[in-house]
């Protein structure tokens, strides 16, 4: 409870008389030395007053009289509690948090002209009100039903469907299965993924640095957790090209250099090599003071 300056006299602490300030702001509680003795520096031992835990404390700061937030929320809870008057039935409770306005008995009150039905989507009976319409015991079972499953004509994987779009008439899972059943790669697609995956030990060799032919890009992708390392966002697991422009996929997974080979000091190395999408990897090219994040 905040005090006034008229109130606070002396020190909480100590007992000293206290002059206070005139004007604006809270009024002091403790004198020059009580507050240095709060806020000291150093290692102290703490014990919590709720749990009796007790813990190192290193440098400045306020003083912790609980261990965790717990323990301060059940310390403070005898403090919250109130004697309250049900808003329904008018019985008096005691509200663990003084704001309750029914009491335990009202709280699971259900009118008697409800009834229970059967949900549309698992089978599982729920109750429903007197005016309310609803058909499905949760929004995952409402979300359920308004989705159709189909089988990939190409991958034969399964793939989900939304009724509620007319226009959603796909065959195919992704845009990859679709441009193999079609037998259209992209010629641009193509050409980019085999530079980016074949050229390399040519690269090292005519830059004078080794050539780890271990190194695929599937093992640096599963490294990296299928992660850009220069924007962070997740790539493709599968190289996918785009329907309308036919080129590659801005967020397919590619294998960058950290320090790039034409430097001349690191080469096709697992140190040097990152998992990076396709845009990220375009814009960076030769150079290295781009930020780089790997992951550890």
């Amino acid at each position: 409870m905040c005090r006034t300056k008229s109130e606070v006299v002396a020190c909480q602490m100590c007992g000293t008389s206290l002059c206070q300030k005139s004007g604006k702001g809270r009024a002091k509680l403790y004198c020059s030395g009580c507050r240095r003795a709060r806020y000291q520096v150093g290692e102290s031992q703490m014990q919590c007053r709720t749990c009796g835990k007790t813990w190192m404390r290193r440098g400045p700061g306020r003083v912790a009289k609980y261990c965790s937030s717990p323990c301060r929320h059940l310390a403070q809870q005898p403090k919250r509690r109130k004697e309250v008057d049900c808003v329904r039935c008018g019985k008096t409770w005691t509200s663990s948090s003084g704001q309750g306005k029914l009491c335990p008995d009202c709280q699971h009150w259900r009118p008697s002209s409800g009834s229970h039905v059967e949900c549309k989507q698992c089978g599982k009976r729920f109750y429903r009100s007197p005016s309310c319409t609803q058909q499905h015991c949760s929004r995952l079972c409402l979300h359920a039903s308004l989705r159709t499953w189909h089988t990939c004509l190409h991958c034969g994987k399964e793939f989900s469907r939304r009724k509620y779009r007319s226009n959603d008439k796909r065959q195919y899972c992704r845009m990859q299965c679709y441009w193999d059943a079609h037998g259209m790669d992209g010629s641009v697609a193509a050409r980019l993924k085999g530079r980016w995956a074949g050229n390399t030990r040519k690269r090292c060799r005519k830059a004078g640095v080794p050539y780890d032919p271990s190194i695929t890009i599937t093992k640096v992708a599963e490294r990296d957790a299928y992660q850009c390392q220069i924007c962070l966002r997740q790539c493709n697991r599968s190289w996918l090209v785009r329907k309308s422009t036919r080129k590659p996929h801005p967020l397919n997974r590619t294998i960058d250099h950290i320090v790039p080979i034409v430097a001349g000091v690191h080469g096709h190395e697992w140190h040097n090599v990152q998992c990076a999408c396709v845009s990220c990897n375009l814009k960076k090219g030769r150079k290295r003071h781009m930020a780089q994040l790997r992951l550890l």
